[in-house]
């Protein structure tokens, strides 16, 4: 079942990254697992349900939010898009993944150097310690705290980085300013 308040938070954050100026794709198809990888190992016929699908350099960034407390339900979240995630590693990063996965045709080219796929699992409703997230290396976990911080800096972010003086500062280097190096510091896992 949907929880009504993840649902509005994942629009929140569709936002939070689009300020931060990343193409971030909310809300995606969710494929069944078979229609995706007949040939991976997944064991559920639940879709592969993903909050967010964002091009960054060579990975594609998929993300959860969700504001559930700790507790038996956030850790099930947790595993479950662990293992949908792990879906996505043995597939093949071509136009017909992103049709699947219900990327627009226009936003194809924002996804033509992604070679693989980094996982981040934002749990809004708890601080780090609460709950230990592990055996997933290839997801990050963002907390409150970390989930605050992002909001605030997309809000910084769009107040000043859309500034004039900031596209004349992208036209002179020639459009070298991206949010990827921006924001480089939250993302250190990413490259």
């Amino acid at each position: 079942m949907i929880n009504p308040t993840d649902t509005r938070l994942a629009a929140l954050g569709q936002s939070v990254f689009s300020e931060m100026g990343f193409t971030c794709l909310h809300p995606l198809v969710r494929p069944p697992p078979e229609d995706m990888a007949p040939r991976v190992e997944y064991g559920k016929t639940a879709p592969l349900e993903f909050d967010y699908l964002i091009p960054c350099g060579r990975h594609g960034l998929v993300g959860a939010i969700t504001a559930l407390p700790a507790g038996e339900a956030l850790e099930d979240k947790y595993l479950k898009f662990c293992s949908r995630f792990k879906v996505l590693g043995g597939l093949s990063k071509n136009r017909a993944l992103w049709r699947r996965l219900g990327v627009p045709e226009p936003t194809f080219s924002e996804f033509k150097k992604v070679t693989g796929f980094k996982g981040f699992f934002i749990a809004a409703g708890i601080e780090e310690g609460e709950v230990i997230f592990t055996g997933f290396p290839e997801i990050y976990s963002f907390y409150r705290s970390d989930w605050r911080v992002l909001v605030n800096c997309a809000r910084v972010y769009k107040r000043y980085f859309n500034h004039p003086l900031v596209g004349f500062y992208r036209r002179l280097h020639k459009g070298r300013l991206s949010p990827f190096k921006v924001w480089a510091p939250l993302f250190a896992a990413y490259r």
